[in-house]
Parts: C-alpha cells; sequence; structure tokens
C-alpha cells in the first residue's frame, strides 16, 4: 500500500489528512477538496471530503487506464512517457492519454468526470505543460511551444518555434508569481506581432518577483516616443498641464508596454519568459471585432488593478473607438458615454455632422490635422455622415447626442487639467448658440450669450439671421 499525505501550509505546516491506495502514483494534483492523480493503472478523481466520511471505495472515481509498457517489434519492452495531470479551473483537471498512433490528447474533466469542454491534440507528447486562463501551454522536447484555447475554437491559438538556442534544450515550464515585463517595443510592432514572445529580461528576478513602482517609471521613461506612435504623427502633439510634456504623462503606466509575466520556461542553463500581447492589442481586437462591452471591462480591469490613469491616452483611444463602434451601430447612449470617458476631440465629433462643420468654418481646423490613431480615423471615414445613415426615428436623437457632448466638453474646459486645445473653447460655444437657437433651448441660449462665453458673434449672427431666428440673435 501507498499513502498519500495532505498538508496545510499557513503559519504552519501540518498534516490534515493521509489516504492509503493500492498503486504508485506517477503524477497528481489538486484543487479544493479534490485530486487527480495517475497511478500505474488509471487515472481517477479522489474527492477527499467523500474519503474522510465513507471510506476511499466511496471516495474514488476512476478515469481511464493509464498507459502501460509494450513490446515492439523487435521484443524491447517500450515504456511510455510519464503520465501528467493538470488543474485547468475550479474543479477542473486535464490529463494526457496516447491516441493510438503519434498523437497525444488532452483530456478536460470535472470532478465528476464529466468532459465539459472537449479535448486538446498534442502533436506529441509535451515535456511540461502549464495552464493560463483560458490557455494551456504545452512544450515540446523540439523547444516547440504551443498555446491551446480551452474555450473556444480554433483550439491552437499560436505555435512559438523559440529563436534562442538553448529552448531547443527546454526542462519544463512553470507559473511563477504574477509581475510585470515592458516588451519594449512600438504600438505599431506589437499590434503586427505574433501573440506570445520570448525573451529573456536583463533583470529577471525584477520581472518575475514584483510590480515595483520604480521599474515602471524607468520603462515610461525610455517610451518618449510613445504618443508619436499612436496618433501616428511626425511630431506629437503638446497637451497642456505640467505632466504631459510632449504627450508623456509620467504618472501613468501603459496597456501596450506592459504585460503579465507568470510563465516561465525553464532550459539546460538559462530562463525565459513567455510574454503574451500587452492588453492594448487584444482590447483593440475585440472593439474591432465589435466586442464593446468585453474590450471595455479589460480596460475597467486594468484600470483597478495597476496604475494605468484614466487620462492616459492608451484609455482615451480605447474608449473614443468604443464610442465609434456604437456610434457607426446607432447605440446613441453607449456612444456618448464612450466619448465622454475618452475625451473626444468635439472638433472631430463636428466633422460627423456636415452642416454643423460647415457653419463652424474658419473656426474648425482641417479633420486631417486633429490628432488621432490611423485605425480611429478610418472609423470617421466610414461612418461620413452621421445623418445619412440614422433613420427619422433617430435624427433628433443624433443632434441631441451632439448637444449633450457639447455641453459636457464646455464643462471640462473649465478644469485645471483641460482635455481639449484651447482653440477648440469657440467651436463648442459657437456651435451650442446653433444648436440651442435651432431646438428652441431659449433657457439654454440665453444663460449661454448672456455668461461668460468664447461665442463668435459675427458667425453666429449670420447664421440666426439667414434662418430668420431674430429673437436669438437680437440676445
Amino acid at each position: 500500500m501507498r499513502e498519500i499525505s495532505v498538508y496545510f501550509v499557513g503559519a504552519d505546516v501540518r498534516l490534515e489528512q493521509q489516504v492509503m491506495i493500492e498503486y504508485s502514483v506517477a503524477s497528481l494534483c489538486m484543487y479544493g477538496n479534490y485530486v487527480c492523480l495517475a497511478d500505474t493503472q488509471t487515472y481517477k478523481v479522489l474527492d477527499l471530503a467523500r474519503i474522510r466520511s465513507s471510506g476511499l471505495d466511496q471516495g474514488q472515481l476512476e478515469l481511464l487506464p493509464t498507459q502501460q509498457p509494450r513490446r515492439d517489434e523487435s521484443g524491447r519492452v517500450v515504456r511510455p512517457p510519464r503520465p501528467r495531470t493538470l488543474v485547468v479551473g475550479p474543479n477542473e483537471f486535464m490529463f494526457l492519454t496516447a491516441s493510438g498512433d503519434d498523437t497525444t490528447l488532452g483530456v478536460i474533466v470535472t470532478a465528476r468526470g464529466e468532459a465539459l469542454r472537449g479535448t486538446l491534440q498534442f502533436p506529441a507528447y509535451p515535456v511540461s505543460i502549464v495552464y493560463d486562463e483560458p490557455h494551456v501551454i504545452a512544450v515540446f522536447a523540439t523547444g516547440r511551444i504551443d498555446v491551446y484555447d480551452t474555450r473556444s475554437e480554433p483550439r491552437v491559438v499560436q505555435s512559438v518555434v523559440g529563436d534562442v538556442p538553448d529552448l531547443m534544450r527546454v526542462r519544463r515550464a512553470c507559473v511563477c508569481a504574477g509581475g510585470w515585463v515592458s516588451t519594449r517595443v512600438g504600438r505599431r510592432e506589437a499590434i503586427d506581432a505574433s501573440d506570445l514572445r520570448v525573451f529573456e529580461p536583463n533583470r529577471l528576478h525584477e520581472a518575475v518577483s514584483g510590480r515595483d513602482r520604480a521599474m515602471w517609471t524607468e520603462a515610461v521613461d525610455e517610451e518618449v516616443e510613445w504618443r508619436r506612435e499612436l496618433v501616428d504623427e511626425a511630431e506629437p502633439p503638446v497637451w497642456p498641464g505640467p505632466d504631459r510634456q510632449n504627450g508623456l504623462d509620467r504618472k501613468t503606466a501603459s496597456l501596450s508596454r506592459w504585460t503579465d509575466a507568470n510563465i516561465v520556461v525553464l532550459g539546460s542553463d538559462s530562463l525565459h519568459i513567455l510574454a503574451p500581447q500587452p492588453q492594448l492589442i487584444h482590447i483593440d481586437a475585440l472593439l474591432h471585432q465589435q466586442h464593446v462591452k468585453e474590450a471595455v471591462a479589460l480596460v475597467d480591469a486594468a484600470l483597478k488593478g495597476t496604475t494605468i490613469s484614466m487620462q492616459s491616452d492608451e484609455v482615451e483611444y480605447c474608449m473614443q473607438v468604443a464610442g465609434m463602434v456604437c456610434l457607426k451601430n446607432m447605440q446613441l447612449d453607449d456612444a456618448l458615454l464612450y466619448f465622454q470617458r475618452g475625451h473626444m476631440d468635439p472638433r472631430a465629433l463636428l466633422y460627423l455632422y456636415p452642416s454643423h462643420a460647415e457653419y463652424a468654418g474658419p473656426l474648425l481646423v482641417p479633420f486631417a490635422h486633429i490628432a488621432m490613431a490611423p485605425t480611429l480615423r478610418q472609423l470617421f471615414y466610414e461612418i461620413g455622415d452621421l445623418q445619412s445613415i440614422a433613420s427619422p426615428e433617430q435624427q433628433s436623437q443624433t443632434e441631441d447626442l451632439l448637444e449633450q457632448y457639447l455641453e459636457f466638453c464646455r464643462t471640462q474646459m473649465n478644469t485645471n487639467e483641460p482635455p481639449y486645445a484651447s482653440d477648440a473653447v469657440p467651436v463648442i460655444d459657437t456651435v451650442l448658440a446653433r444648436v440651442y437657437a435651432d431646438n428652441m433651448r431659449h433657457a439654454k441660449f440665453s444663460a449661454l450669450v448672456q455668461g461668460p462665453n468664447s461665442v463668435v458673434g459675427d458667425i453666429a449672427c449670420a447664421y440666426l439671421e439667414s434662418a430668420h431666428k431674430y429673437y436669438s440673435c437680437s440676445l
């Protein structure tokens, strides 16, 4: 008989349970009260709570037989690869089994033995496997690394054949304590790159051991052209505020620079990190697939879990794209919310209202001169005239969106760090004067023109006279 001992490791180490089993164990893993193991005969799941109350026979569930030694054509005994088990979620396990040819199957089961997530197929028997929700990462003896999605098709997300020579002598992969590393690549380069990078940081101990403030600041300081890369301009625009010199906000981290670094591959004489794409690339892909809520949820999670600021240009970019996607689908309430969160340039938004853009005339800079990411600019081109894609019932709603957003922008320009360029102020006030007059918002019109304002009187009066709105003009 053999024995499995379960220990509690905390302030002290204490033995909690012992389970007597018949065969030697080759691999085992544990989640909660369940143990998945492979002995010399079968794969099985042990329910520790039931074993305590009712005994081993009532608390074990046999799944499949493990591979046994066999004789080849020459009569030589061929031993099978060592069985492997892996935790792949709450009360979910995966074990490896041969399929009868050269391939290997990764069978995912619950603690009750139910196969709810299907089966993975590996081209060979992995040297090591780890789980990083929702992916299984398999490392093979050749140095190849495959990433599998356990929740959707296609199963193989990516294959990485490392160009680091030591990967050909890989020993195993493991999950370490969560840390961060800087990819130190440009945004456009990162977006074009593969999902998974294999590299060896200069300061590996800092990369995998903590999210310390000094490391974030140093990496951000090195990337003095990050704003230029995002907006695709020859010169980065100068933003107001003392902490936004040359477009660099030193108070914030970056969605495109930093990525989780908790998967480590051990070679024969070195250590390598598998660094997934930075969050910005995943968020951007979700937005362009029109999965807006999922993308915004990732942004919100980043804001809670890091020092990234809502005023980060990357966060603003994500919100602006989310707003444009909603606007294209005429989800006007959501579009307004995301424009407000992302501080969409009101001058750019006016170009979706050609009559208002023509009215503002000399106050507006050319659309091509408004700094924005190329992908965001393309969404403007795709929408063109917002009124042309709105149904008759939606015409007034699009005007309401413009009115509410310009009112929001006007309040933002009175803050300590206005998020818009100073030449946007007369545009906002002058267009609001027309919107109020057209929609007969007499109280709002009076409050605007009789209080402190930047309305360009010549432009506003010329329009009001042509529209026969003499009362408004008299104010």
